[in-house]
């Protein structure tokens, strides 16, 4: 048994853990960092098919953090608490594409968390404790891959008119894009359902905020075919049904800078209900691309 003062033994088992996890779960070629890469905070690399186009390769890097002292479980909260992560920013800075920081815990799971290079500071990281390697990660992974493009795909800035019967049109086009399927690099195919129309013109919105957002309808499928300045996730659950894991979570696009009312800026968000199935036993089973549904 090795020394529990043995560091360099429990983080080389934590790292060969997060490995084959995540070989399985993101369908990825993971490896090793080599000893160049290791000395940037890369433990490992791994690369692995976009979730939303098979003919794209992604790449990404992680460091793993193994023990107990770099994340407590907090359940009432329903939040992973990771602390001793002063060098978390370090990680980020040093390498060419978005760090993907994995802690391993002595128990079964393992979280994962992504940082942002525009955050100022970082000294505590509070993740969704539903936030591990699973099935899901592929479409995750796949987004964070995307996402750290945004500064080579940048949506252009939508003047909104404000015409007498505009309206009119923009109501067309909203039922206009409900039969198309709309492609985006972060989420893959979109359906616009009439849920959305109910969400934009519901009671409890001002008659001007809902005008607004029904004359942004005829900009919408812009928007939707780009990246957004930032994301987040939101009401993500998970549930167990016959062998079927089923994740649910809301998708926050915010676009800061995307609408022009009256020569002055405004930014908005669109929010889009993702679901995510694969098998509960999934580490058990030869899993394929095809186990894993995205909608």
């Amino acid at each position: 048994m090795p020394n529990k003062k043995d560091t360099n033994t429990i983080g080389d088992a934590g790292a060969l853990k997060t490995m084959a996890r995540l070989q399985v779960a993101c369908f990825a070629n993971v490896n090793a960092g080599t000893y160049s890469e290791d000395s940037m905070k890369c433990d490992i690399v791994f690369t692995f098919k976009n979730a939303f186009d098979d003919l794209e390769l992604c790449k990404l890097a992680g460091q793993v953090k193994t023990g107990n002292s770099y994340i407590q479980i907090n359940p009432g909260q329903s939040t992973a608490r990771i602390d001793n992560c002063s060098d978390v920013k370090e990680v980020m800075a040093k390498t060419g594409h978005p760090i993907i920081i994995f802690v391993v815990a002595d128990k079964k799971d393992i979280h994962w968390y992504s940082g942002d290079f525009r955050s100022k500071k970082i000294e505590t990281i509070k993740i969704p404790v539903s936030q591990i390697i699973t099935p899901s990660i592929w479409v995750d992974f796949s987004r964070l891959h995307r996402y750290w493009q945004y500064q080579h795909n940048r949506y252009l800035t939508q003047t909104l008119s404000l015409k007498n019967g505009y309206i009119k049109d923009c109501k067309g086009s909203f039922k206009e894009i409900q039969s198309t399927i709309i492609d985006n690099p972060i989420v893959g195919s979109i359906s616009i359902t009439k849920k959305s129309w109910e969400h934009v013109t519901r009671q409890g919105r001002t008659n001007r905020m809902r005008e607004f957002s029904i004359r942004t309808a005829k900009h919408l499928k812009h928007f939707l075919e780009t990246n957004p300045d930032r994301i987040a996730l939101k009401y993500v659950s998970k549930i167990e049904n016959n062998g079927t894991t089923i994740e649910t979570r809301q998708i926050i696009m915010h676009y800061r800078r995307g609408i022009v009312i009256n020569n002055k800026t405004h930014g908005f968000a669109i929010r889009i209900d993702e679901l995510i199935e694969y098998p509960t036993d999934w580490i058990e089973l030869t899993l394929s691309t095809l186990d894993v549904k995205h909608i």
